[in-house]
C-alpha cells in the first residue's frame, strides 16, 4: 500500500491505488483452462474487481461432503502453470493477487500431501487409557511409552505400586491423533512446516518467477491449527526448562479429565502459553519469513477469531492476539442481476480503505486481553463476558481503542514516562477487565507506567471519546497527518439518526464515499448537524486546504410520490443444468402498493423489477434542484427521472440528487429495484436432487442466512424534496 501519512490527496481519494481494493476469493473447483481463466478475468474486470486470490478446492479436499472436479491436479506442474497464467493475465489487466497457501483449508497440510509423503509428521496428542487392578496387585506400565499413571486422576503412582483395594488407574501416553484430523500434520513440528512450504509456497515461487513482490503482494494462510490437546516430549522438556517443574504431574489437567483449581489454573495457563509460542515459532513465523523474503506481506484468518475463548476451544492457536495476522454462496457471476452495482460498491470500499489507512491513528487507549484467564480455565467464561462487555461499552462511548496483550505491554518502551510505545502506537491509558489475572512482569510494567503518569483503569472508565457527539448508536475513529485530521463516524444503531458533532475545527469537508464528491462543512458554533441511516458512514476531513467542493443544498419543499406505482418483472435469475442464466420478462406492468414483492412475484423471485409512476409539479418547482429519497429498498435501486439516470443506490440512505433542469411540469419516475439471490436460494427446489452430504457441510448455514435475507421490492416512502 502507498504511504498515506501525508496531506490528504483528492486524486487518491477519488481513484484509490489498487492496494486499497477489496481482495476477492476466486474459487477453483472444476476443470480449469486458459480460456476459462480469460473469460472469468474479463468478467471480474467488468465488475470492477482489481484484486483476488485463487482458492483451489482439490478433488481430495472433502470428497465426502464437498465433491469437486478440480483439474489439473492440485500442486501438479500443470496446476502451477495455470496459476501463473491467471496471475500474469490478471497483472496485464492491472490487477493484484495474493497467494492462498492451501488446497481447501485448514492451511498447513497441502491437502493431505504432507502426511502422505511424511507420515512421521502426524499430530501428537495426549491419550488416556484406564486399567483396573485388584487388591494386592502390583502396578506395572502397560508399555514403555506410558508417560505417567494416576489413581482416580489424583495421585500419581510409580512402579512398583501395590494396591490395597480394587483400583482404576489411568495411564497417559503420546498417541497419533485420530478422526477427522488424522491426515493433517502437526504444525508444532517445524519440519512439517518446512515441508509444507516446500510443497506449496516454493511451487508457486518456481512457477511465478518475477511476479512475487509485484503482481503478487501477499500470502494468505487460512485457519492453521495445532491439536486441541497437544503433547510431545519436546513440549514437555521445554516446559520443564522454562518453568523449572515437570508437567507430568498435571497430565489429567492437560487432558481435560480434571477441572482447574486455584492452584492448577496457572499451570494450565503456562502450558497453553508454551503451546502458543511453539505454534507461532514453528508455523506462523517460518511462513511469515518466507513471505517477507520474497517481498510479500503475510496475512490470513484464524479459526474462531470472533470468540475470545476460541483460542482454547477449537481455534487451534491458543492465543489469538499473539497469532493474529493483519459464507460462501455457491457461485459468483455477473449474471446475478445485483452484481451490476458491484463496480460502484468496489469504488466505495476503495475510498473507505483509503481514508481508513490515511495518516496515523490518534488512539491512546488500550483494552487488555486477559488471555491468562482464558487459558487457565478457572473463570474463562466470566473473563470473556467481561472483556466483551467492556469493549462494547468503550465503543458506545466513542472511545477509539486498541486491544493489547502481555506481549505488547512487556515489550513496550516508555513506561517510565507514562507512555507505552509499541511500533507506531503510544498508549496513555490501559483498561483492565475487572478481576483480570496479570502475569507478574505485566504488573511490574504497568506499575512503572502509572508512576510515570500513565493511567490504568479496572472496569468501565469514563469515556474518552474520539469526538464529542450528541446522539446514540455511533462508532468513531480519528486519524491525523500533520495539521489535517479525519473523523470516521459509523452509525451502528441508535434512535433517530440525528446527531450534533462537536468538531475540534470548523474548516473542512464531508467526503462522499459513493461518488467522491466533497461538501463544505457548515457548522453552528463548531457543531455539525448530521443525519445518518443505520449502516451509513460519514467521513469528515478537517483541513485548511482549499479543495473543490459543493455547498450544502437546502430543501424547503416536500412532495409525496409514493402512490400510483405500477410494477413489472424485469430480469430474473434462474439456474438450469449449465449454471445461472438470466431470463428477461416482457409481462405488462400492474398497479402495486409499495412493499415486499414476494406476494406478487413469488417467494423464489431473485432479480429486478421496474416501478414506474407519474407526478405533476407546480410551476415554481419546474427545473429547480432537488433530491429523491426512496425510503426502504431491498436492496439496490437505479433511479431514472424523465428518462435520465440520476444514480444507483446500494445502501441506506437511498437517495439521489436531481440536477437543475430535470424536473418538469409532468414527470415520469422509473425505479429499477434489484434484490439478491437469497430468495431463489431459500425457496427453490433446485437442491433437492442432491443429498445434504453432497451439498457441503455449510449448506444448512447458507440456507438459514438466505432465509434471513430473502426479500425484495421498493418499500418507500418515496419523496421529492426541492429548493
Amino acid at each position: 500500500m502507498k504511504n498515506y501519512n501525508q496531506p490528504f490527496d483528492l486524486d487518491s481519494f477519488l481513484s484509490p491505488d489498487v492496494s486499497c481494493a477489496p481482495v476477492y476469493i476466486w474459487v477453483w473447483n472444476d476443470v480449469c483452462t486458459r480460456e476459462l481463466i480469460d473469460e472469468q478475468l474479463d468478467e471480474m474486470q467488468r465488475l470492477g474487481i482489481r484484486a483476488f486470490y485463487i482458492l483451489p478446492e482439490p478433488k481430495e479436499f472433502r470428497p465426502g461432503s464437498m465433491p469437486t472436479r478440480l483439474a489439473p491436479d492440485y500442486l501438479s506442474p500443470a496446476y502451477f502453470a495455470l496459476c501463473a497464467y491467471a496471475i500474469e493475465q490478471g497483472g496485464a489487466r492491472g490487477m493484484r493477487c495474493w497467494l492462498y497457501d492451501e488446497g481447501g483449508w485448514p492451511s498447513g497440510g497441502a491437502c493431505g500431501a504432507v502426511l502422505r509423503d511424511r507420515p512421521a509428521y502426524a499430530r501428537q496428542v495426549l491419550k488416556a487409557d484406564e486399567r483396573i487392578f485388584s487388591a494386592g496387585e502390583v502396578y506395572r506400565r502397560s508399555s514403555p511409552d506410558v508417560l505417567a499413571a494416576f489413581v482416580r486422576d489424583e495421585q500419581m503412582i510409580e512402579e512398583p505400586y501395590r494396591f490395597a483395594a480394587d483400583t482404576v488407574v489411568t495411564e497417559y501416553r503420546i498417541a497419533r491423533e485420530k478422526g477427522s484430523a488424522a491426515d493433517y500434520p502437526d504444525l508444532l513440528n517445524p519440519d512439517a512446516t518446512a515441508y509444507f512450504i516446500r510443497l506449496t509456497h516454493q511451487g508457486y515461487a518456481d512457477a511465478l518467477k518475477g511476479a512475487l513482490g509485484k503482481t503478487v503482494t501477499a500470502v494468505f494462510t487460512d485457519e492453521p491449527k495445532a491439536p486441541l490437546c497437544p503433547f510431545n516430549r519436546e513440549l514437555a522438556g521445554r516446559y520443564e526448562a522454562v518453568y523449572g517443574e515437570s508437567i507430568l504431574p498435571f497430565l489429567p489437567l492437560i487432558a481435560k479429565r480434571k477441572a482447574a483449581s486455584t492452584e492448577t489454573a496457572p499451570v494450565l495457563s503456562r502450558w497453553y502459553d508454551l503451546c502458543s509460542r511453539t505454534f507461532c515459532e514453528n508455523y506462523l513465523l517460518p511462513c511469515k519469513q518466507w513471505a517477507n523474503e520474497h517481498g510479500l506481506a503475510f496475512t490470513g484468518h484464524l479459526d474462531k477469531d470472533h470468540d475470545p475463548l476460541g483460542c482454547v476451544r477449537g481455534g487451534g492457536h491458543f492465543h489469538l492476539m499473539r497469532a493474529l495476522l493483519a459464507q460462501e454462496l455457491p457461485v459468483f457471476t455477473e449474471k446475478q442481476p445485483y452484481y451490476a452495482a458491484l463496480p460502484q460498491f468496489n469504488r466505495y470500499l476503495e475510498r473507505l480503505s483509503y481514508v481508513a489507512s490515511w495518516g496515523e491513528r490518534t488512539c491512546d487507549t488500550a483494552l487488555y486481553y486477559p488471555v491468562c484467564d482464558f487459558q487457565g480455565g478457572l473463570r474463562a467464561e466470566q473473563a470473556a463476558q467481561a472483556f466483551d462487555a467492556l469493549g462494547r461499552k468503550l465503543e458506545e462511548g466513542l472511545t477509539d481503542f486498541d486491544i493489547v496483550d502481555d506481549d505488547v505491554i512487556q515489550a513496550a518502551t516508555g513506561a517510565e514516562k507514562g507512555r507505552l510505545r509499541f511500533g507506531g502506537a503510544a498508549y496513555r491509558h490501559v483498561i483492565l477487565p475487572e478481576n483480570a489475572t496479570l502475569p507478574l512482569q505485566t504488573q511490574q510494567v504497568l506499575q512503572r507506567f502509572v508512576r510515570g503518569g500513565g493511567r490504568v483503569s479496572c472496569g468501565a472508565p469514563a469515556p474518552e471519546p474520539a469526538v464529542q457527539v450528541e446522539g446514540e448508536g455511533l462508532r468513531a475513529m480519528r486519524r491525523k497527518a500533520g495539521a489535517e485530521s479525519l473523523l470516521l463516524l459509523f452509525r451502528e444503531g441508535g434512535g433517530s439518526g440525528a446527531y450534533r458533532v462537536h468538531l475540534p475545527g470548523t474548516r473542512g469537508y464531508l467526503l462522499n464515499l459513493d461518488n467522491g464528491n466533497l461538501q463544505v462543512l457548515e457548522t453552528e458554533d463548531g457543531v455539525l448537524p448530521l443525519t445518518l441511516s443505520v449502516g451509513e458512514t460519514a467521513v469528515i476531513l478537517l483541513t485548511e486546504t482549499d479543495l473543490p467542493a459543493q455547498r450544502p443544498q437546502r430543501f424547503g419543499r416536500l412532495f409525496e410520490i409514493s402512490g400510483g406505482f405500477r410494477l413489472r418483472k424485469d430480469r430474473e435469475l434462474i439456474c438450469g443444468e449449465n449454471g445461472f442464466e438470466i431470463q428477461t420478462h416482457t409481462d405488462a406492468a400492474r398497479p402495486v402498493l409499495l412493499g415486499d414483492w414476494r406476494d406478487l412475484f413469488g417467494a423464489a423471485y431473485s432479480g429486478s423489477g421496474v416501478y414506474e409512476t407519474a407526478f405533476s409539479l407546480p410551476d415554481d418547482a419546474i427545473g429547480v434542484n432537488g433530491r429523491i429519497t426512496l425510503g426502504d429498498v431491498r436492496f439496490t435501486a437505479a433511479v431514472y427521472l424523465n428518462e435520465r439516470l440520476l444514480g444507483t443506490v446500494l445502501a441506506p440512505p437511498y437517495r439521489v440528487s436531481v440536477p437543475a433542469g430535470v424536473l418538469k411540469k409532468e414527470n415520469r419516475l422509473k425505479i429499477i429495484v434489484t434484490n439478491t439471490s437469497a430468495n431463489w436460494y431459500a425457496a427453490t427446489d433446485y437442491f433437492d436432487r442432491w443429498s445434504k452430504k453432497e451439498l457441503s457441510p455449510y449448506f444448512e448455514g447458507e440456507l438459514s442466512y438466505a432465509g434471513d435475507a430473502a426479500s425484495g421490492g421498493l418499500f418507500g416512502p418515496v419523496r421529492l424534496e426541492t429548493e
